[in-house]
């Protein structure tokens, strides 16, 4: 069985002043072999002609026998208590809009069913990602594109999302282990600075000039609770908007 990490993915619409507006959840399949994602990204979002950073911090909960989505009693993440997401129960998600001086704040679950309660300070630190500038703004189907990561440090994975706004291609792997086996799209050719994802992988996309490709680099620290392993990231997401994808 495959240990590929599993990403709780919030996809965020901004309005001018980027106000949040709207939270879509995607989650990728399960990963047996934890019962929790604890969430803290600091994503910059760019749009060509300029960038804006925000902090999202969300959790997610799982019965990993079952393999569904479960709820929570509560979650805080410092002095912040988290709201469920409205379509997904057992997402929590908060809306404060703060900026996290992360290393000073502590999770507090209180659980039920499969989840026990537990109180944990991470202390992974923030990954991190320079080489952003050299992420394309073009997207060619017929003739693939190479996604570069260089410049990333303090990450245990990476994963790339190229969208068209309602199609994607996914490519996930671990930072120290490019192999065959971690990966989530079919034809993608992984190298030590780079993914190259061809036009066979690219074909489910639409062309548009309103795509975005996400980056997200991460840092997993897993702790156990009463048994039950716990994934806790930190994730520096770049997102790149007005994509075209021809």
């Amino acid at each position: 069985m495959k240990k590929i990490l599993v990403l709780t993915i919030a996809l965020f619409c901004f309005t001018s002043k980027a106000k949040l507006i709207e939270i879509k959840v995607k989650l990728l399949p399960p990963d047996t072999f934890i019962y929790s994602e604890l969430n803290i990204t600091k994503l910059l979002t760019d749009v060509g002609f300029a960038k804006s950073y925000d902090w999202l911090i969300n959790a997610g909960f799982y019965d990993n026998v079952t393999h569904t989505i479960v709820p929570v009693t509560t979650v805080k993440y410092g002095t912040s208590s988290f709201a469920p997401n409205q379509h997904f129960n057992g997402i929590y998600t908060d809306t404060t809009g703060n900026n996290y001086p992360d290393s000073t704040r502590q999770w507090q679950v209180l659980g039920q069913g499969a989840i026990p309660n537990f109180t944990f300070m991470p202390t992974n630190p923030m990954p991190n990602f320079t080489d952003y500038s050299l992420v394309t703004g073009t997207v060619t189907i017929s003739s693939g594109v190479t996604i570069p990561f260089s410049g990333i440090s303090n990450a245990t994975n990476v994963t790339i999302i190229i969208s068209d706004g309602v199609n994607q291609v996914i490519e996930a792997f671990p930072v120290n282990n490019l192999s065959s086996s971690s990966r989530l799209s079919s034809g993608a050719t992984l190298y030590p600075t780079s993914v190259t994802i061809p036009s066979s992988d690219l074909n489910v996309l639409s062309p548009t000039n309103n795509a975005f490709i996400n980056i997200l680099v991460s840092n997993v620290d897993y702790q156990v609770f009463s048994g039950k392993r716990m994934a806790f990231i930190k994730t520096f997401m770049y997102k790149r908007d007005r994509v075209v994808i021809q």
